[in-house]
C-alpha cells in the first residue's frame, strides 16, 4: 500500500508484508519504478538474488 502525508511532501509511505511503515523519497520511488517496474518480482528475485522489496526498502533508508 502506498500513503503520502503533506507534512512529508517529495515521499512515500510504504506498508511492507509485516505492516510496517517505511518513508521513501518520491524521486527515488520513480527512479526505481522506471528501473525495475517492468520486471516480473519473480524474474527480479531470479536475477538479483533478493526479492524487489529488500532492495527497494532498505536501499531507500539512508
Amino acid at each position: 500500500m502506498r500513503l503520502t502525508d503533506e507534512h512529508r511532501p517529495g515521499e512515500d509511505c510504504f506498508l511492507d508484508a509485516h505492516g510496517a511503515k517505511h518513508w521513501v523519497s518520491s524521486v527515488e520511488v520513480q527512479g526505481f519504478i522506471r528501473k525495475f517496474g517492468a520486471e516480473h518480482p519473480s524474474n527480479y528475485l531470479a536475477s538479483h538474488g533478493t526479492r524487489w522489496e529488500e532492495d527497494f526498502f532498505n536501499d531507500s533508508e539512508h
